[in-house]
């Protein structure tokens, strides 16, 4: 009987050490060139047309009208104003909550918006991120570090405020919904998640409390702001009024 068990145990001891061996593999792959002599798959094309065609539909549908072509640039642009009023504009509506500022980051704004017709597609072309709008409360130290900011990577639009630095971006001084800045109070931000999370090197808004997380894109706040002035026979209208200023 010991030797029975002996001799199990021996072959089960074998057969785990063949089974635990490395399995090889032989590997042949080609290169295939992609050129206009390949020709394209009928079938691939006839099975995704009917959705091409929707998609293309809902994309070149118009939304609005701009009078004028919207721009992003550093420090302040036409369009960063626009985005960040919508912002705190929006948010607020959505959310009921208080909103003193709207910001945005212009590095993400894909591309202008044109003069004339503005469609839903160009809308994605300027917001292409699957950003969600959040509002955070700032005190007075961590509006200190965003005017800081601000100053310093010149790549955020604010709303509702301004700002006035010297030449090498230490700030002067600071107005809020045209009262001075005060350190004692609590702001309101409505930003995007990615920024509130530290994206764009803003690493100390991680901290900051968040008021309300929404479940708006900042994408669908730009289409319903321009479908809202759509809706009033309004023209997108955005100005450069000396937000940020740089003696």
């Amino acid at each position: 009987m010991k030797k029975l068990t002996f001799i199990l145990l021996l072959t089960g001891l074998l057969w785990s050490c063949q089974t635990s061996q490395p399995i090889s593999y032989s590997s042949y792959h080609s290169h295939l060139n992609i050129t206009d002599s390949v020709a394209a798959d009928s079938a691939s094309i006839a099975f995704i047309a009917p959705y091409k065609e929707k998609l293309e539909s809902e994309m070149s549908a118009i939304i609005g009208f701009s009078n004028q072509e919207l721009t992003k640039r550093s420090v302040e642009s036409t369009l960063g104003n626009f985005v960040a009023d919508l912002n705190q504009e929006i948010v607020a509506a959505e959310t009921g909550e208080r909103v003193d500022m709207g910001a945005v980051a212009t590095g993400g704004l894909r591309t202008v918006l044109p003069k004339g017709d503005i469609t839903l597609g160009k809308a994605y072309e300027v917001m292409p991120f699957e950003n969600l709008m959040v509002i955070l409360a700032l005190d007075g130290d961590l509006m200190q570090q965003l005017f800081e900011y601000i100053g310093q990577a010149k790549n955020i639009a604010l709303s509702n405020s301004k700002l006035v630095y010297d030449s090498n971006g230490k700030l002067l001084e600071a107005s809020i919904g045209g009262e001075p800045f005060d350190p004692m109070k609590t702001y309101h931000l409505a930003i995007t998640d990615y920024l509130a999370n530290g994206g764009d090197r803003m690493s100390f808004l991680i901290d900051a409390p968040r008021v309300r997380e929404t479940n708006l894109l900042q994408r669908d706040a730009i289409i319903k702001k321009i479908k809202q002035l759509q809706a009033a026979n309004q023209p997108i209208v955005a100005n450069i009024e000396g937000r940020v200023i740089f003696k």
